[in-house]
């Protein structure tokens, strides 16, 4: 699993690990979230997630593969960044597998904080049908978003579109385990960040969960929609990650 690194400086042992949404090329110097995080003293680094440009799938991959793909990688990246403390920030797809980092060997003891953008821990019955939806080849040719995809994954995105479509159900191994769902929330590491109107991820069924251990991991924001949380949802995503990040980091 290859990574970028996007600010890097001795003077921290903070790296924050920022993680893309499925099918979306890793973050960038120019995003949003990128120039926000260059306001506090960390090194930034974004992943490449697998199956997303170079580490193209060559078949079909089940959602247990996709989890101990980005288990092996992680573990040799942590093995890297050796004494540094650790931060994930991930959205959708990029946010199940930043709470999942927390399964990962060594992981939970150097990690300050997770921060989950629209995702959750639980996916609901109801919900598997939109999941489909957006996982579909119909659905990328409607939202003009297949040339996109084709630019960056090139002939791994078949593989890619195909195996997402089946990853998404209320039992799929891309969900945190309860157990430390429950030691995060308990130690303040995890966060939340959910619009009221998220299709996939609706807040309330998170709400349910954390509020035994943590009812303030959860920041709700409004008004827009699971693509939209770094354009029409900015600035609320932005103020709500600020203060987690102020609680956990220092400003420069």
């Amino acid at each position: 699993m290859k990574y970028q690194k996007l600010q890097w400086t001795d003077k921290t042992k903070i790296v924050v690990i920022l993680l893309n949404g499925g099918g979306k090329a890793p973050f960038q110097t120019n995003h949003p979230l990128v120039a926000l995080l260059k306001q506090y003293p960390v090194n930034i680094i974004a992943l490449e997630l697998p199956g997303h440009g170079s580490s193209r799938f060559t078949r079909k991959i089940t959602a247990e593969e996709l989890v101990e793909l980005y288990k092996e990688g992680l573990s040799k990246i942590i093995q890297e960044l050796k004494d540094k403390e650790l931060g994930f920030i991930g959205i959708s797809l990029g946010g199940l597998l930043a709470l999942k980092s927390l399964e990962v060997p060594l992981v939970m003891d150097k990690t300050k904080f997770v921060i989950g953008i629209g995702c959750g821990f639980v996916i609901l019955e109801e919900k598997v049908p939109m999941f489909k939806k957006y996982t579909s080849l119909e659905y990328f040719q409607q939202g003009n978003m297949l040339n996109q995809i084709l630019q960056y994954h090139k002939d791994g995105w078949q593989y890619l579109l195909e195996s997402s479509h089946d990853w998404f159900y209320p039992t799929t191994p891309l969900l945190l385990n309860p157990s430390v769902v429950k030691n995060a929330l308990v130690k303040k590491q995890v966060f939340l960040i959910p619009s009221e109107e998220e299709e996939l991820f609706p807040p309330e069924s998170n709400l349910e969960i954390s509020k035994e251990f943590n009812p303030t991991s959860v920041y709700i924001v409004h008004g827009f929609h699971h693509f939209e949380y770094f354009t029409k949802g900015w600035e609320q995503v932005k103020k709500s990650i600020q203060t987690i990040l102020d609680a956990k980091l220092k400003s420069k």
